[in-house]
């Protein structure tokens, strides 16, 4: 069983609060081997920040269907089109040099990440498809 548990580490190097969730993780695998991973915590995007993205998503599609694009009929076709413009890396092997491409899926983003995509796929919708997309508060206002 896998588990997560995110505590703060001082200036020191000492864990600040936890301790309990911890103990009690090991106390689950107790006589047994674990395996222990440390990395730094990045909060990922939040709800608000997700839902304006569908937001971006939709009003992207909006502007394909009005440029004749049929194919953004699909909300996942406009979404996928989105991640391979903005979200692609290339990933190469070291023994070979291989290189293959391969696109970030838009859960792995942080709060700040989310934030750059945002702006911009709203950038390349007023420059390339003359769409204006409001900002998440612009939204509110509009619909209030």
């Amino acid at each position: 069983m896998k588990q997560e548990i995110v505590v703060s580490v001082n200036d020191e190097g000492k864990v600040e609060g936890g301790r309990k969730s911890i103990a009690k993780a090991f106390l689950l695998h107790a006589g047994k081997r674990v395996r222990v991973t440390i990395e730094r915590y990045v909060s990922k995007r939040t709800l608000p920040q997700n839902a304006y993205l569908h937001v971006v998503f939709r009003e992207v599609q909006l502007a394909l269907l009005n440029l004749g694009w049929d194919q953004a009929n699909d909300y996942y076709w406009v979404k996928d089109l989105c991640k391979y413009k903005f979200l692609r890396y290339e990933a190469v092997n070291p023994k070979t040099g291989e290189v293959i491409e391969g696109i970030r899926a838009t859960s792995s983003l942080s709060k700040e990440e989310v934030s750059e995509l945002i702006e911009q796929i709203k950038i390349w919708a007023a420059d390339e498809l003359g769409h204006y997309i409001a900002d998440a508060d612009e939204q509110v206002e509009m619909f209030s």
